[in-house]
């Protein structure tokens, strides 16, 4: 996270770099808030009905894995490899002999699934914009972690 310390130590620096942001401004994208578990497994059906792909991050493996669980049980075997499910004990990243090295082919028009497994260093950045969703427990990460 860069805060005015970060400036204050590269102010003296004699080999400096400063890369602009040029993604998309976030500002004007609306956050919805549920407080009901239900109505937010409502929302993932729907987003699935109409196949409207997404990212799913939780702070706890065992919520997301019931959520995916739920979400694909009636699924057939063809339609659950659009569905990515990543934990420490399920991490197809590292178990698969064809490692996943460019999210944005791999996870592309997927559902995917995950929690704090992958919290730093993946940059996805889809031509389509897609939601992404947060359910946090408060267990494992601050809110600056899983954001």
């Amino acid at each position: 996270m860069i805060n005015d310390n970060v400036f204050t130590l590269l102010k003296d620096r004699s080999n400096k770099l400063f890369i602009d942001n040029e993604f998309i401004n976030l500002k004007t994208r609306d956050a919805i808030r549920y407080n009901d578990v239900n109505n937010f497994e409502k929302k993932l059906i729907e987003d699935i009905k109409n196949n409207k792909h997404f990212l799913f991050c939780c702070d706890s493996a065992k919520t997301v894995t019931n959520i995916y669980n739920k979400l694909i049980i009636e699924l057939s075997e063809e339609e659950k490899k659009n569905y990515i499910l990543i934990t420490r004990k399920y991490n197809p990243i590292k178990d698969n002999e064809n490692k996943i090295y460019d999210f944005n082919i791999n996870f592309k028009n997927k559902f995917v699934f995950y929690s704090p497994t992958i919290t730093y260093g993946v940059d996805i950045n889809f031509e389509n914009s897609q939601n992404v969703y947060l359910y946090m427990k408060g267990k494992s990460l601050l809110p600056s972690g899983i954001y």
